[in-house]
């Protein structure tokens, strides 16, 4: 039995678009910190490692017309519209392989999943009472449908671990590589998929705001 070389791949859900926004942004964002790392056991040898950091944009504005007129400037882009909410989603992993008998198999595997969320926060505003109530829902609303993106990376994270914890392997490690990508390029089509559901739903966000 000989265990073959580590392997390191890296691959992201955003293709590198929201990447870029977030760095091209820079100070335009706020960051508001991170949520303590944890990780999540899947089979055996399987790991989702999960980080999560939080950025902000300001919005401003003395009555709701000024303070909607002030969100309609939203620094996010997202596919050449504008977005008032940004989950990035960011993989990596790392994975080692046993060769026996003419088998490869996967000998443990670190799924790490990066999550920044952008959100809008308003700030120097002198809104009323029922106006802050307001703001408040709706921008409760955009940390929801925020929510619904980030719990979907976590479940393609536990899903891909799951399905990878149950191959039985290849005839060679290179074509065992190849049904690691395989599997990996079916969830993230979903994830594209049920990210497009999500926002065309504007799920998460109360009614009155859809």
């Amino acid at each position: 039995m000989a265990l073959a070389a580590f392997c390191l791949f890296s691959a992201s859900l955003s293709a590198g678009q929201d990447d870029q926004l977030i760095e091209q942004l820079g100070d335009r964002l706020l960051d508001r910190g991170s949520a303590p790392a944890y990780s999540i056991p899947v089979g055996d040898g399987m790991r989702l490692l999960v980080t999560q950091a939080f950025k902000t944009y300001p919005v401003s504005g003395d009555n709701w017309t000024s303070v909607m007129a002030s969100l309609r400037r939203s620094p996010l882009d997202v596919h050449g519209s504008i977005a008032y909410g940004l989950t990035r989603a960011g993989w990596k992993w790392t994975y080692q392989v046993l060769e026996h008998d003419r088998l490869c198999t996967i000998h443990g595997f670190d799924l790490a999943l990066d999550l920044v969320v952008v959100l809008p926060e308003l700030v120097r505003s002198r809104l009323g009472p029922e106006e802050m109530a307001l703001w408040k829902e709706y921008a409760d609303g955009v940390a929801q449908h925020e929510r619904i993106h980030a719990q979907d990376a976590l479940d393609v994270g536990v899903r891909l671990l799951k399905t990878l914890a149950e191959m039985p392997g290849a005839a060679s490690c290179s074509d065992l590589q190849k049904q690691v990508e395989g599997v990996h390029a079916r969830e993230m089509e979903w994830f594209q998929a049920r990210a497009t559901e999500v926002d065309a739903q504007r799920m998460g966000f109360p009614a009155r705001f859809r």
